[in-house]
């Protein structure tokens, strides 16, 4: 298994790692897959990287990296087909696998309805 890139995500000006990667919206007129055959690498199987940023409350795709999809308006683009959580790593590195894999000391979990934050919740990793 390879270690996938992570997303990035802009809260107050500061920069963090998202630990689960945003969806891109379907049968949408902002972003579209590419026609035709697509590789993509083994460290990046969703295709992207967005770096997003939160203001006024918002969800923004603030830039965009892809072999696989076009972006077909100007960032950045108010991201209101994201509706769920996003864990953000907002604390040191607590502890680190052969994988890769990290734990952090704190995440904040942000829960979107439509791009709206709704919700913002800190989470202490007692491991």
């Amino acid at each position: 298994m390879t270690t996938q890139v992570k997303e990035r995500i802009i809260i107050d000006g500061e920069k963090y790692h998202l630990l689960n990667a945003l969806s891109l919206p379907e049968d949408d007129t902002k972003i579209k897959q590419k026609e035709g055959p697509i590789s993509t690498r083994s460290s990046c199987w969703r295709g992207y990287v967005g770096t997003w940023e939160i203001k006024d409350d918002k969800l923004y795709l603030i830039d965009f990296s892809s072999g696989k999809y076009d972006v077909l308006v100007n960032l950045p683009i108010l991201a209101d087909w994201i509706s769920g959580t996003a864990k953000v790593a907002t604390g040191e590195v607590k502890a680190s696998s052969s994988w890769d894999i990290e734990t952090y000391e704190t995440e904040t979990h942000l829960t979107f309805e439509n791009g709206l934050v709704v919700k913002t919740e800190n989470i202490k990793n007692i491991q």
